[in-house]
């Protein structure tokens, strides 16, 4: 009799769990094949308690809490070993869209062209990359706000621009603590809403905010979080996050590891019996078809969000080169890029103003425009005859005239570096190195000191 009331409780166990649609074996809200195998499971047993005889409910019994305890083995051992790689650390956010999720443990893979292997990085209690922040705050405190370039989750920790700047700056000022508020895929945007909150409840002595000319301008036009308005002055745009991509991030820490792992086997085995290959070509054709497809989305993107008015956001992680500004800065889309970017960074400007912190800014170009020539894509200056290596870093430093607000230029930094590729990464990826970050932390270390101010009381 016992053993029937337990196969049958356990039964009843996994049809519920079936029908409840949790997350982690369930996947997106809906009833799937997933689901639809456990509730038969859950059938099943229920028919050999009714039916079955003594010794096929004894063997069921065993056999079920055998692949149970198996399979919860299973799980626990792959979260340990594989969820740092199988785990993205975002989280979904009504108000940022996403953000990144306190306590998590990652692993970001590296392209062979940049040394194969491995980057382990967490994100601390407070949402940040690196240490927790310290609780007595004796140091003074910058935050570094940014997109990928400042998380650069490619980068080991003690390599990456922000423990750079720090290491740059304790000889001249003292112990510092330099403060990892970057998030890829963030655009300045994003990041003033964190800072309308956190400049509050860090206090820091300073802010850094990297703005990457490569696409933060692409970000504003993907994210719809603000637009332009008919004075020319910056209004909060309506939005909702598609479906499918909230659904994603939601579930970036509820779904079963084992399930996420054997989905990217079944995604890796598709790809391989398709003919897809990883590699980037570098051929003239494929740099021309690259800027071709960069200038199909900017289009559809400046169509979506500033003529029809979409608030649908259908990208939050996929960036790409600000082609429309960079090869027409007078046309209207990047006309319009231009001044939503200036509005935003002129935002940031008056949130530090109220809460009377300093600001600098850091500007990082492209590789393919501050270098000569680039190996995965090209302008063609025939073609795009309106075209200038500093069209994207143009509005950013009248911005920071404008509003005398102290800036870095990159451009100018690494041009004077006499090879500016060696400051990026390789194989497509057009984030900075180790060397690059260096670079640029000695450049923002130098106009700090300059400034003083954190010298200011």
């Amino acid at each position: 009799m016992a053993v029937r009331i337990i196969l049958a409780l356990l039964g009843l166990f996994l049809a519920g769990y079936a029908i409840s649609d949790d997350p982690f074996y369930g996947g997106a809200p809906g009833f799937g094949g997933t689901q639809a195998f456990i509730a038969l499971l859950g059938a099943a047993l229920l028919v050999v308690a009714a039916i079955g005889s003594p010794a096929r409910r004894t063997n069921t019994l065993l056999l079920s809490g055998t692949f149970l305890l198996m399979l919860a083995l299973t799980e626990w051992v792959t979260d340990k070993v594989l969820g740092p790689v199988l785990r993205p650390p975002y989280d979904y956010d009504e108000k940022l869209l996403f953000k990144l999720r306190p306590g998590a443990k990652c692993v970001a893979p590296q392209l062979p062209e940049n040394g194969g292997g491995a980057v382990p990085y967490e994100i601390n209690s407070e949402g940040f990359r690196g240490p927790e922040l310290d609780p007595k705050h004796e140091k003074p405190r910058i935050l570094v706000y940014g997109d990928s370039f400042i998380h650069a989750t490619y980068t080991p920790e003690d390599e990456t621009f922000v423990r750079q700047l720090g290491r740059q700056l304790e000889p001249k000022l003292g112990p510092v603590e330099v403060v990892n508020a970057g998030v890829s895929s963030y655009g300045p945007d994003q990041e003033g809403l964190r800072m309308e909150t956190e400049l509050a409840k860090y206090k820091p002595q300073l802010v850094v905010v990297a703005v990457f000319a490569g696409n933060d301008y692409g970000d504003l036009m993907r994210n719809k979080l603000y637009r332009v308005d008919e004075g020319d002055t910056l209004e909060p745009s309506p939005h909702q996050v598609d479906a499918s991509i909230r659904d994603m991030l939601v579930l970036n820490s509820k779904n079963s590891a084992v399930m996420r792992g054997l989905k990217n086997i079944r995604t890796l085995v598709m790809a391989k019996a398709a003919g897809v290959k990883p590699e980037v070509k570098t051929d003239a054709a494929a740099k021309k078809k690259q800027i071709d497809s960069w200038v199909e989305m900017a289009k559809l993107e400046y169509d979506e969000h500033v003529i029809k008015k979409d608030p649908i956001v259908r990208n939050t992680h996929i960036d790409y080169y600000s082609v429309d500004l960079s090869v027409d800065p007078a046309s209207d889309a990047g006309r319009y890029k231009a001044k939503l970017m200036k509005l935003v960074l002129g935002h940031l400007v008056d949130l530090t103003k109220a809460a009377n912190v300093p600001l600098v800014f850091l500007f990082i170009p492209h590789p393919m425009d501050v270098a000569e020539h680039y190996d995965y894509a090209e302008i063609d200056r025939a073609r795009f005859p309106s075209y200038d290596p500093k069209n994207l870093i143009q509005p950013l430093l009248e911005f920071s005239s404008e509003r005398s607000v102290p800036s870095v230029d990159l451009f100018e930094v690494y041009r004077a570096h006499g090879d500016p590729l060696s400051l990026y990464l390789k194989g497509g990826d057009d984030h900075w190195n180790s060397v690059g970050q260096r670079i640029a932390a000695e450049a923002v270390a130098a106009k700090i000191i300059e400034l003083g101010p954190l010298a200011k009381p």
